[in-house]
């Protein structure tokens, strides 16, 4: 018997000992076990035969379709039985109970009956039996999950003292049986959560339907009727439990009719009587029609209750190589009609296959219908959905089987999926011939489709005959490109050859894989990856007398930059080496320039650098100043990825260089984030530049725009400033900062649509639009214009080279779009406006930037006001930036291109290098609402989607960039900690937990109790609250000193209508993170100090998000349970005053619907030093 052992990137790499015994020969033998996952080979497996004399096995070996060896056996002789013995095994550790999950094995079987035994003995001779049937034809992969009792589930004996195993082969004379290798497998990745999602019927028929929006016709009478059950972005039930829809088809259309109740006396909203209007802000039904099977494109129809149409594609673009989103410039040839009658309304629709890019109606496709219901008071709103969905209606399609009313049809039933490993889905169900003649049916074609929300399907398929009418499915998918998030599997199962067209059993499965992370929180990981890691061993010690060496003519940029790393240095391990350009060479850390360092394609040649760490020095080669300093951010990401202060530097030498000329960090600012929480100061510039340093220089962005709305003081227009907006002064103090950080400061301001202006001065607002919309067409706009450019330029100062005009989503109205006003039409408006900002920038040295949507035909550039025709009059030196859909036609047409979104919308496809530049648009206002109210918008409002931009805007495809979800779910439990770490020049090594007086019934509840280790840190883990009205005070032993202290904390919001409430707070302030209590600190001398606590920025909600629980400032999540539905932020609070004595610790709640628990806290002690301690 052979053992190998396979080291499997999924599982912990703790090492364990595992000692097999081989019966045969008593042969004792011990190994090392890396990883939970191990295979018994079978070709020295010992093998007897038994039965009549003449009764055996012809023994041969063969590949499994893994390309393992299997052992081959062929039966001969009447009932010929043979059994095949493994020598057992024996574990004399705990390895078991955690790496077991059930076992899987390769079975070729000639399509006759044979069986595969297995029986289990523990060392105390408890022995489970299991009996496993076998009636495919070919190779099939043969999973058990538990060692379990089938009939009542429970356990018969323990993995953990498994002692011996046999595995038997029955088979009858003539049979010919092959089998692979025995793969067991690690039980934490066994089980995957799935649920069976909608699937229904829709009927041929031969009379198609009258389209008068009743629901009379014959074809109506006998169709399945479906109901919406469900309620996108809620879990509550729909208020109208009466809402029916039924499909119908035929070869040319597809037909759908819809029931809806409505309240009596309750008025339908059916404002929108425009074709292709916003319908979807009226009552209105939905039908999305997916094409084909992927789930990312569809088709959408809209019809309110004027029978008033819209309709959008959602397709892939051969020429911009992606797929976009057709709206007003697609327009299918449909039909639809509505009737009303007493206290309900209908509708029906036809839609030809033909609008929909089918050649033929399709036997399955994805579906799903919604009613916006606006039949309540106020201003309350339900979606209904059929099928469940969590946000948009969109992801969480059902399916439509095209079948006939008279037809045959397979019934697949039970269908479940099992995760065996990084891209290995094990598929069972039990599928019944319910056709007239079932046992005369042939072999049967199982397809599959598996699907994520970033790539196409893949398809599967296999042929297996069967014997009986019902059967077995039993697959193994192998899917090597498995990536963390939602996925759906569409499973069809139908006579390969049948004598009459048969209706294929259907089943469809949606379920979020998470996979395990092979990332720890406490490893050392970099952002942006650099290009090439090489660690060492060894470290690097800092010491007092130690210098940053320079050359003597090293200019004034890189002594900047040498000082900046000293303050690093200062802040992670407490020494502030002194920057010389004496000692040069001589200098244990030296920084020095040269040209060419980097041997990749580089955005920039001079952003290029070397890191080479040793225990003997510390060397940071830069191709220029912007590589120099990328190198000294790369070492202050590794002193900070560590989590503690004071340890030596790992030995490394990394490589690294810049994919993307510009990377794009869009900073918001007309949210007014640098506005105090209290608005007691009116602004905070010094929380921005910490954002600034930290994040954005931090992560190696080297664009930033600085965008000023509402929030700047205009000097030219003194009548629309208030006095919280951020004086020219303070926003060139801004921009200063971040240039010393080498950063590209870009001004921008709203001009047209999203102004400010409009905003406060109805008179320049266009009438019959939105609030934000100007009417650019007015006398003095153009001079207006001006002078907000020439303020906010002149306040930025020196040296910029490009501005930002934004012009996005002009033109939204309120009512029906006039395409001509005051005599010129829209894009002789748009046109002109353009070319007068381009203009006036141009007079100031400067590039104009404007994002690109208005420019789209296939967004709100296309029909009916075609302004996309106006990108061909506008000069080439404009930048176009896109927050949506590819830039490869600007591209062509010979303009700069970048792309910037919300959030990080990296396409892994990589046409051509024609984006100069790749980032993303920040809310760094409305980011902590997130934070504590959902994932339902994770891929676009996040601190992790900058994080994510950051590492594509460096390495594009590298490391094969992984889309949102998934990498957040991988890296940000570990980034989060690294990027939030704050310098603590006075630390030490020494971690104390402090024991807080409980809440006996809130530990209990919480699971809060004893001693854990939390990402590195000790805690007593207990649970105490407090509430507005009840400040929470623990007193600390005498002579208490930190460094600073690590709380363990959470906001426990008491209920929907509380959390709305505090939702609303954040809406209506929209601060940097909504205050919810602080802490405070009281010293031996009776001086106090505070730290305020911000909802989503350093405390979340105790019921928190699942991806979108990562905040700016917290050092570690710790799950309470076993779903992660209720989770505690680890948060680390640095001293101001490490050398004060600390008397007490206060927390006090602000708000009634917020009372804040804390359950642990852990003081990091102070280095002691006879200097005196800097602040």
């Amino acid at each position: 018997m052979n053992v190998t052992f396979d080291n499997a990137a999924y599982v912990s790499h703790r090492t364990r000992n595992l000692r097999l015994c081989f019966l045969a020969g008593c042969v004792v033998m011990s190994a090392s076990l890396r990883a939970a996952e191990f295979t018994m080979h079978l070709t020295d497996w010992y093998v007897n035969s038994f039965g009549h004399a003449d009764s055996g096995a012809k023994l041969g070996v063969e590949l499994t379709p893994a390309g393992t060896q299997a052992l081959q056996m062929h039966f001969f002789g009447p009932e010929t039985v043979t059994v095949v013995t493994s020598s057992g095994v024996e574990a004399q550790c705990d390895a078991w109970p955690e790496t077991f999950g059930g076992f899987g094995v390769y079975v070729r079987n000639d399509g006759r009956r044979t069986v595969l035994n297995a029986a289990f003995r523990d060392r105390d001779l408890h022995q489970f039996n299991m009996h496993l049937p076998i009636e495919h034809d070919g190779w099939r992969y043969v999973y058990v999950d538990q060692l379990t009792n089938y009939k009542d589930k429970q356990a018969v004996l323990n993995p953990r003292e498994l002692g011996t195993v046999w595995f038997t082969v029955r088979g009858g004379a003539g049979a010919a049986v092959a089998v692979g290798p025995i793969h067991w497998h690690p039980s934490g990745q066994v089980l995957l959560p799935t649920y069976e999602a909608a699937v229904a019927d829709a009927f041929y028929t031969e009379a198609p339907p009258t389209i008068d929006g009743r629901t009379v016709d014959d074809a109506w009478q006998d169709a399945p009727r479906y109901s919406l059950d469900h309620l996108a972005h809620s879990r509550d039930a729909p208020s109208s439990s009466e809402d029916r829809f039924m499909v119908l088809w035929d070869e040319s259309r597809l037909y759908v009719a819809a029931e809806f109740a409505h309240p009596e006396g309750a008025v339908l909203k059916a404002q929108k009587t425009r074709r292709d209007a916003e319908v979807w802000r009226d009552e209105d039904v939905e039908v999305f029609v997916g094409n084909g099977l992927d789930p990312r494109m569809f088709y959408q129809f809209f019809v309110n209750p004027a029978n008033t149409q819209a309709d959008y594609a959602r397709v892939f673009d051969q020429t911009q190589d992606t797929i976009v989103t057709k709206t007003t410039q697609w327009n299918a040839d449909w039909a639809s009609a509505v009737a009303r009658e007493g206290g309900r309304w209908t509708v029906e629709l036809a839609i030809p296959w033909t609008s929909m890019s089918f050649e033929a109606a399709p036997a399955l496709i994805n579906f799903q219908l919604m009613r916006g219901n606006h039949c309540f008071p106020g201003k309350k709103i339900e979606y209904a959905v059929w099928s469940p969905v969590r946000r948009s209606p969109w992801q969480g399609f059902g399916l439509l089987r095209l079948c006939r009313r008279d037809q045959d049809t397979f019934s697949l039933e039970r269908l479940r999926a099992k995760l065996l490993g990084p891209g290995r889905i094990w598929v069972t169900g039990r599928f019944r011939n319910a056709t007239q003649q079932p046992t005369t049916l042939g072999p049967v074609r199982l397809r599959a489709w598996l699907s994520d929300a970033f790539a196409p399907p893949r398809m599967f398929a296999e042929t297996v005959a069967f014997a009986s009418p019902e059967g077995t499915v039993d697959w193994l998918l192998e899917y090597p490109g498995a990536i963390d998030g939602d996925h759906r599997l569409t499973v069809s199962a139908e006579p390969a050859s049948p004598a009459q067209p048969v209706a294929p059993g259907i089943g469809l499965l949606r379920f979020r894989m998470d996979l395990p992370s092979p990332v720890k929180v406490n490893d050392i990981v970099l952002l942006p990856r650099p290009k090439t890691v090489a660690w060492r061993k060894g470290a690097f010690q800092i010491r007092d007398e130690d210098t940053i060496g320079l050359s003597a003519d090293a200019t004034p940029r890189t002594i900047q930059t040498a000082e900046l790393m000293a303050e690093y240095l200062y802040g992670h391990t407490g020494v502030r080496p002194a920057v010389s350009t004496v000692a040069g060479s001589g200098s244990r850390l030296r920084l020095s320039i040269a040209p060419g360092v980097s041997t990749g394609e580089t955005g920039a040649a001079d952003e290029a650098y070397t890191l080479n760490v040793s225990a003997a020095e510390l060397v940071i080669t830069g191709a220029g100043e912007h590589g120099l300093y990328y190198g000294v951010v790369t070492l202050r990401q590794i002193m900070k990825a560590t989590k503690q202060p004071a340890i030596p530097i790992p030995a490394v030498h990394i490589q690294d260089w810049a994919y993307h000329r510009w990377r794009i960090y869009h900073e918001w600012l007309h949210h007014p984030p640098l506005y105090d929480e209290k608005h007691r100061n009116g602004y905070d510039v010094e929380r921005m530049k910490r954002v600034i340093e930290d994040y954005v220089a931090g992560a190696k962005y080297n664009l930033l725009v600085l965008q000023v709305d509402r929030s700047f003081r205009f000097d030219s227009i003194p009548e629309f400033n208030g006095p919280r907006d951020i004086p020219p002064e303070k926003y060139r103090e801004l921009c200063d900062f971040a240039r010393s950080h080498f950063l590209e400061v870009v001004p921008g301001v709203h001009f047209g649509s999203h102004s400010f202006v409009a905003y406060m001065d109805p008179s320049r607002r266009e009438e019959g639009m939105g609030p934000g919309q100007m009417d650019v067409t007015k006398p003095g706009t153009a001079e207006l214009m001006t002078r907000m450019y020439e303020d906010i330029i002149t306040a930025a100062g020196p040296p910029l080279r490009f501005f930002h005009t934004n012009n996005d989503e002009w033109w939204r109205p309120i009512g029906d779009l006039t395409l001509v006003h005051n005599g010129k039409t829209r894009k002789q408006i748009f046109l002109e406006h353009l070319l007068a900002q381009h203009r006036v920038l141009k007079e100031h040295g400067l590039r104009m930037i404007m994002l690109n949507d208005m420019l789209e035909p296939n967004h709100a550039g296309g029909p009916p006001m075609n302004l996309f025709e106006v990108a061909a009059e506008l000069p080439r030196d404009i930048v176009i930036s896109s927050w949506s859909y590819s830039t490869k036609r600007f591209h062509e047409m010979g303009f700069e291109t970048w792309q910037e979104d919300n959030g990080c919308v990296a396409t892994v496809r990589d046409p051509g290098r024609h984006i100069a530049g790749f980032g993303t648009l920040v809310y760094s206002c409305i980011y902590s609402l997130f934070h504590f109210m959902s994932d339902a918008r994770a891929w676009s409002f996040g601190w992790h989607t900058a994080l994510a931009a950051a590492e594509f805007g460096w390495n594009r495809n590298q490391f094969n960039a992984m889309p949102t979800e998934p990498w957040a779910a991988q890296y940000m439990p570990n980034l989060m900690g690294t990027f939030s770490n704050q310098p603590n020049p006075h630390a030490n090594g020494s971690l104390t937990p402090i024991t807080i007086d409980a809440d006996e019934q809130l530990s209990g509840r919480l699971a809060l109790t004893g001693t854990h280790d939390l990402a590195g840190v000790p805690m007593q883990l207990t649970a105490r609250a407090a509430a507005s009205d009840a400040s929470l005070k623990q007193d600390l032993p005498a002579g208490t000193r930190a460094s600073s202290l690590i709380l363990l904390h959470a906001v426990d919001i008491p209920d929907t209508a509380a959390r709305n409430r505090l939702k609303q707070l954040l809406r209506k302030h929209r601060p940097h993170g909504l205050p919810v209590g602080q802490y405070v600190l009281e010293y031996d001398d009776a001086t106090t100090v505070a730290h305020n606590l911000r909802l989503g920025i350093n405390i979340m909600d105790l019921c928190c998000p699942t991806l979108n629980r990562y905040v700016r400032y917290g050092r570690y999540v710790h799950p309470l349970n076993s779903e992660g539905t209720q989770a505690m932020l680890q948060f680390e609070w640095v001293n101001p005053y490490p050398e004060k004595v600390i008397r007490s610790i206060t927390l006090e709640a602000e708000h009634k619907d917020a009372p804040i628990l804390v359950g642990g806290l852990t003081l990091r002690g102070v280095k002691e030093s006879g200097a005196t301690l800097d602040r």
